[in-house]
């Protein structure tokens, strides 16, 4: 096992100026979406194993950025950004490609796919309009970011089959709509 030093000086590797692992991590993930979306109606065991790995780079990314002090304002961008890709793209996949989706699924990809359009419009405004904003994900978002991810592999292994599915949907409903007031709320309270 490599010390503690080069490790260290592993993760601080930079490439122009951009500490390289966390960020690719990142772009892995955007980069896995069109994977993700061409074989999940043909190679579903396939799709699983991509999904598992984006689920995997999205926490890893931000671990390891924070553990070796190696974060950048680039990374801090890209990451939510992969998020929002990856799970937007998953979503719509999986809506159209099962055959029982629920309504109840259909809310899920269109809260997920609204919220996620009114933060980057948010952003974007933010930016045309020179006004400083804060891109660090609130601490409920990581948790509804985990609880869709752990939802959509069930859902690809079971195909909404279990018990209860219903009302675990409606958790990631309330947790997408709360985190979205919360983005809300932060954007119009920042001075």
């Amino acid at each position: 096992m490599p010390s503690k030093k080069l490790r260290c000086s592993l993760m601080n590797l930079k490439l122009l100026g951009k500490n390289v692992i966390p960020t690719a991590l990142s772009c892995l993930r955007i980069l896995l979406s069109p994977f993700f979306f061409l074989t999940f109606n043909s190679i579903r065991c396939l799709s699983i194993v991509i999904f598992a790995i984006a689920a995997v780079t999205d926490f890893l990314d931000g671990y390891l950025a924070r553990k070796f002090h190696c974060t950048s304002s680039f990374g801090e961008m890209i990451d939510p950004l992969a998020d929002k890709i990856f799970l937007n793209t998953a979503g719509i996949t999986m809506y159209f490609g099962l055959n029982n989706a629920s309504y109840s699924f259909l809310c899920i990809v269109l809260f997920l796919l609204i919220r996620d359009l009114l933060l980057i419009i948010g952003a974007i405004y933010a930016i045309v309009r020179k006004k400083s904003i804060q891109i660090a994900p609130i601490f409920i978002s990581k948790i509804c970011t985990t609880y869709i991810l752990l939802l959509y592999i069930i859902i690809m292994i079971f195909n909404f089959s279990i018990p209860y599915i219903n009302n675990m949907l409606f958790i990631g409903c309330i947790l997408i709509i709360v985190t979205a007031m919360l983005y809300v709320i932060r954007f119009f309270t920042k001075k």
